[in-house]
């Protein structure tokens, strides 16, 4: 999926814009192609270039370095991904959202497994941290990703406090670093729920990120059911184990 900008309502571009937009997304889509054929490091500028029958150098008057060109996929990559975890959101009720977060976390597993060549480069290296204030179109898209997932976190923090740490039980340096990111979720939260959040990415990242590259296969053909144990676990920790099992 490539993201052009629309000039709906507006001015049509000049042709000379349309074109260099064009290119760039051409560029982008190539570089995809080869994401997949080839794995990342396979992505670089001049295999692009021979692929679309152009220079290397040629690339520079759209891309000024080969990492331009790979943030400028992994942000529309974030994108694909959000979509697909919003669409698994929207097809649960508006007020149950236990079922909404689960279902994302069931569709960013689905996204995973299905697309293990965009999961490599998004989060097994990652190029940016959805956690971080936006800077770029990259870091930007990063946060939209995550926020999907923030958002669920605050409305069920909002509409059912769940039991939290106390602040001063949290190590003084963690509830530092928490703070830096309390804005991973959107509402007001105290540091605990933002450590409990913190937590329950980090099973739910670790266990996907295990099953996208084979790590428990020498002991499971099948990781479906340590996948639900995971998200028992996590909705255990959210104070809604009984709406898992309702689900």
């Amino acid at each position: 999926m490539t993201h052009v900008a629309s000039t709906a309502g507006t001015q049509p571009l000049p042709r000379r814009e349309r074109q260099r937009q064009q290119t760039v997304a051409e560029i982008t889509a190539t570089a995809h192609r080869l994401l997949l054929r080839d794995g990342v490091v396979g992505v670089t500028l001049r295999s692009i270039a021979r692929e679309m029958g152009m220079t290397a150098p040629g690339l520079y008057r759209y891309f000024d370095s080969h990492e331009a060109v790979v943030t400028a996929l992994a942000a529309q990559l974030y994108d694909d991904v959000r979509d697909a975890l919003c669409e698994a959101r929207d097809a649960q009720p508006p007020d149950d959202v236990t079922a909404r977060l689960i279902e994302v976390c069931r569709a960013f597993r689905s996204w995973a497994l299905g697309h293990r060549a965009e999961f490599g480069l998004l989060f097994a290296n990652p190029i940016t941290d959805p956690a971080r204030p936006a800077t770029d179109v990259c870091e930007e898209a990063g946060r939209r990703f995550g926020l999907v997932f923030g958002d669920l976190f605050t409305q069920l923090w909002q509409q059912r406090p769940f039991p939290v740490p106390a602040q001063d039980d949290l190590d003084g340096d963690l509830v530092a670093q928490l703070r830096s990111e309390q804005d991973l979720v959107t509402g007001d939260v105290p540091i605990g729920a933002v450590y409990v959040f913190l937590r329950c990415w980090a099973r739910l990242y670790g266990t996907v990120t295990l099953e996208v590259f084979g790590h428990l296969g020498w002991a499971l053909d099948d990781t479906s059911a340590i996948f639900e144990d995971m998200l028992t676990d996590n909705a255990a920790a959210l104070g809604a184990l009984d709406d898992y099992h309702r689900l």
